[in-house]
Order: structure tokens, then C-alpha cells, then sequence
């Protein structure tokens, strides 16, 4: 893996209200970890910000895995997470919404 670069799953949790459930992995180095600092639908993007951290307890490379089930909101169609530090994007993953079932006709 590659620092700051983040991985996700989004995965269809229940279609009548609309519940989905993001996992998202990220690679840091010694010294550093990570903290979501915005989560934001603007058009068809929720937008999630997550800012590096200085964290002397982390005294290894580590992988931080998060989870969390969100609404989709109408019109959503992606979910875009951004790693910044100092301000600077260091990483960014981009997965969209998919769906377990079809739909009938």
C-alpha cells in the first residue's frame, strides 16, 4: 500500500431507506494517523476530508480502517475521500454507489 492513498468498499446495506456502509482503509506512516475533518454532499458527490495528524503513539507504519453507514442522499451518486496534510492533497479514493439487486420493470 501506499501512504495516504485511501481504499473503499461501499456496500448496499438496506434499499428501502436508502442505507449504505463505507469502509475506508488508509496507510500511515510512523508518527501519523488521520482524522475526518468534513463529510459533505455537494451535487452528486459526498465529499469526505480527512486531515494527516501528528500521533507519536503510532510508532509504526499502520493501517487505519474505518466504517461507517451513511443515508444516500438523492442525486448521490459517488463518494470521493481526500487525504490532506499541510493543507495539501496527499491521496484521494473515489468509488460510486452500486446496487446489490436489479430493479423490476
Amino acid at each position: 500500500m501506499t501512504y495516504y492513498e485511501p481504499r473503499l468498499n461501499l456496500t448496499e446495506v438496506d434499499p428501502s431507506t436508502n442505507q449504505w456502509e463505507l469502509t475506508v482503509e488508509i496507510y500511515y506512516p510512523a508518527g501519523e494517523t488521520g482524522q475526518a475533518v468534513s463529510d459533505t454532499v455537494t451535487g452528486g458527490r459526498r465529499e469526505i476530508v480527512v486531515d494527516v495528524i501528528n500521533n507519536p503513539v503510532f510508532q509504526h507504519d499502520h493501517l487505519v480502517t474505518s466504517t461507517r453507514t451513511y443515508t444516500r442522499q438523492t442525486g448521490e451518486n459517488e463518494v470521493v475521500v481526500t487525504v490532506k496534510k499541510d493543507g495539501k492533497k496527499k491521496g484521494q479514493g473515489i468509488i460510486a454507489y452500486h446496487f446489490s439487486s436489479s430493479s423490476a420493470a
